[in-house]
């Protein structure tokens, strides 16, 4: 979506008009029928320390503040921001931990990690955490910075008493699955497949030699 918008937009009015027009398919076509191949990774927390990645200058990494609602109008496309934002309001009010990294007082990186999961996910594997939600305001990408704060999450995870952190990343974002399992640690566990018909979403994978599907992903 973010690479139709910079190609439209950059066509003047009617390239506008066009991006208009998608913004609006978009959803609804994601409600009617959308499919995705995930892989679900795993990140051992036993050692941390081979994956810390230092932020760049000026960038500061702490917990989310109670109460602090960060402008992340920039994090996403148009389309998805409203989308995107409920997820983040309902991983604050579930309780998940939420990291920032901030280049004074404003918030350019977000990451979360719940012992529950979210919407998507039930986590069941005991001693583990579930990673979610990172993201980059867009004119801070490109500086390592949202590596540093997944980085930053095993620290804090560990502290909280988790031997272990999985995700799931959608199979063709090559960028985040060569960056997470050379220079994050994660090693590929497993596959799943998210579908999602007339508003209804199912997840069907393979564990321990029986197919699996639920209307969530339980890692």
């Amino acid at each position: 979506m973010e690479r139709i918008e910079h190609e439209l937009r950059g066509r003047g009015a009617a390239g506008r008009a066009a991006w208009a027009a998608v913004r609006v398919a978009a959803p609804a076509k994601r409600f009617l029928w959308h499919r995705t191949r995930h892989l679900v990774l795993e990140r051992r927390l036993d050692d941390v320390a081979s994956s810390e990645l230092r932020p760049p200058s000026g960038i500061d990494l702490a917990r989310l503040a109670p109460g602090e609602e960060p402008d992340l109008s920039d994090f996403w496309p148009a389309a998805n921001v409203r989308r995107m934002r409920r997820t983040f309001e309902r991983a604050v009010g579930g309780g998940a931990t939420g990291l920032v990294a901030r280049e004074g007082s404003r918030v350019v990186a977000i990451d979360f990690f719940s012992a529950r999961g979210d919407e998507d996910v039930e986590l069941a594997s005991p001693g583990a955490c579930y990673g979610f939600l990172l993201a980059e305001a867009r004119a801070a990408r490109g500086r390592g910075i949202g590596l540093a704060l997944a980085a930053h999450s095993f620290v804090v995870a560990r502290e909280e008493g988790f031997r272990a952190q999985l995700t799931h990343v959608w199979d063709g974002n090559t960028a985040m699955l060569a960056a997470a399992t050379q220079l994050l640690g994660f090693r590929i566990v497993g596959s799943a497949q998210r579908a999602r018909v007339a508003g209804i979403t199912r997840w069907s994978w393979r564990a321990a030699g029986t197919a699996r599907r639920r209307p969530r992903l339980v890692l």
